[in-house]
């Protein structure tokens, strides 16, 4: 099936995604088509401009274009060996999340050959979570659901992509590889109350696979608020099943609310809730310095 036909939204960003970007501004697509064709929401892709033509240090410094995509049009229209590749990876390492590439692609296409249940291991070595490995196999057309790749790669049991599942697994890892790989020691919930982010919520990494479980909470009973509020009032709430889709959600939540409300500051905040336990719970929260039209 064509990639511009396949839904994408929410799903992790793989070096294809930003090359497609490129080509498509070259071809003179404008932002709705280049949005089609890579199965995402026209904010999702001007959000992901600024990785393309700016660096992390542009941001710190206050250097960042308000007009991204239009700079961006702009730089790859008129330098055929505009090099993005560096400003995407510099993006990806400042916020800790992996670089999805065609290595990666090569080792899954190896690790599928062999058919032995190694995605949990492959997980810990690249630090890309298993449920993301497993919709890149999906998107590799290697395989045609989730519940393939795990009855031919196996999974770690308990963690979001064995939870994703429609009916038990043939395959689940016996116990789970120690992380080794670079997003090892993420953050899965550190209340960060009060705290300014960047312009895009640059410090909010999706979590590890697996949360800590606490004793006789079941996922079910836990739920994320996702809250997006500027002077103007709030513009997006939204309820989660995890922190992953709060955040995920963001991504476009905070794009669409600025582009909405004009307003300059706006703030969106992540709270964790436990059913029955009131107030008590985490929020991370962020601060956006301009407007993303």
């Amino acid at each position: 099936m064509p990639q511009e036909h396949r839904d994408r939204h929410g799903r992790s960003w793989h070096e294809d995604d930003y090359a497609q970007i490129i080509t498509g501004l070259r071809e003179g697509l404008d932002d709705d088509a280049l949005a089609g064709r890579l199965g995402r929401t026209t904010g999702a892709v001007r959000a992901r401009a600024k990785y393309l033509v700016s660096t992390p240090e542009d941001m710190v410094l206050g250097r960042l274009d308000t007009e991204t995509m239009a700079e961006l049009r702009e730089r790859v229209c008129s330098d055929p060996s505009f090099a993005w590749h560096r400003h995407a990876r510099a993006w990806h390492e400042f916020r800790d999340l992996p670089f999805l590439d065609a290595a990666l692609d090569d080792l899954l296409r190896t690790a599928w050959a062999d058919g032995e249940p190694r995605l949990p291991r492959i997980s810990a070595d690249t630090g890309v979570r298993e449920q993301e490995l497993a919709e890149r196999i999906i998107d590799m057309d290697l395989a045609a659901t989730r519940e393939e790749v795990v009855d031919r790669l196996g999974c770690t049991p308990g963690n979001a992509l064995a939870r994703s599942l429609s009916r038990p697994p043939a395959q689940l890892a016996s116990t789970r590889a120690e992380a080794t790989g670079p997003r090892a020691a993420l953050d899965a919930g550190t209340t960060r109350d009060g705290a300014p982010d960047d312009a895009d919520g640059a410090h909010l990494s999706s979590p590890a696979d697996e949360e800590p479980q606490r004793p006789g909470v079941s996922p079910v009973d836990e739920a994320w608020v996702l809250i997006v509020h500027s002077r103007e009032g709030i513009q997006h709430v939204s309820l989660h099943p995890s922190r992953e889709a709060a955040a995920l959600a963001l991504i476009d939540a905070d794009t669409t609310a600025a582009a909405a409300s004009g307003a300059v500051p706006y703030r969106w905040a992540i709270a964790h809730r436990t059913l029955g336990a009131g107030d008590a719970g985490t929020v991370e929260r962020g601060m956006h310095l301009r407007d993303i039209d």
